[in-house]
């Protein structure tokens, strides 16, 4: 019976949170350093992962464990020596953790996975890895191909999450955006819902965060 009171308790103190705390942590947004970008080719067609610095802080921890959920963002885009983009693309992973059932859990448009432990979740979305979305061939024919990426982490409400979980289900349910890691359009029409949902008409819709520069080298096949 104690138990179940203290339990109780806790979910009182979390619903406080949410009224008093939960509000300006949803307009902020953590920019990520990425620390390296590893082709890997499936195939003969090649897909990024990406290298990420540690980005969870004390606060961003926090927040993640009090039932706030996040949105890792990484936009990225492949051009060759003559200035011509490749390839453009969008990264996105929501992270949540359940406080009834005691799970984390990271959903993108076509899977979902759980965790128990923190330390586990923390490893994965520092590894986030994109779909194979690039043919061989095609960096071949255009020498010193160069990738431009930038990262972010987005702190959003429970009222967002809930847009974002439908709009999973209604882009997992759609083909021709099913993810935006497969096609040029599903890049343009994914990432203008994401800011129209998290930033509105926010200056800092566009983001400060810097593009970062690498190097593609055509890995060999799997």
């Amino acid at each position: 019976m104690n138990a179940r009171i203290f339990k109780f308790a806790g979910m009182i103190a979390f619903f406080i949170f949410l009224l008093t705390v939960g509000a300006p942590l949803a307009a902020q947004s953590n920019k990520i350093k990425i620390l390296e970008v590893r082709p890997y080719n499936e195939r003969n067609i090649v897909g990024l992962q990406f290298v990420l610095s540690p980005f969870f802080s004390a606060k961003v921890s926090g927040t993640i464990q009090s039932g706030l959920p996040s949105v890792l963002e990484i936009e990225f885009f492949v051009k060759d020596k003559q200035n011509k983009i490749l390839s453009r693309r969008l990264i996105f992973r929501r992270i949540s953790y359940n406080i009834w059932e005691e799970k984390y859990r990271i959903d993108s448009p076509d899977t979902s996975m759980f965790f128990k432990q923190f330390a586990a979740l923390q490893n994965r979305c520092l590894l986030p890895k994109s779909r194979p979305f690039l043919p061989v061939e095609k960096i071949n024919s255009s020498p010193a191909v160069t990738i431009f990426a930038r990262a972010r982490l987005r702190l959003i409400s429970s009222s967002q999450s809930r847009k974002l979980v439908g709009w999973l289900d209604q882009s997992y349910q759609a083909n021709e955006t099913i993810s935006s890691d497969e096609s040029s359009s599903g890049f343009r029409l994914n990432f203008s819902t994401l800011v129209a949902l998290f930033m509105g008409n926010s200056p800092d819709k566009n983001g400060d965060t810097r593009w970062q520069e690498f190097p593609l080298l055509v890995p060999g096949k799997d």
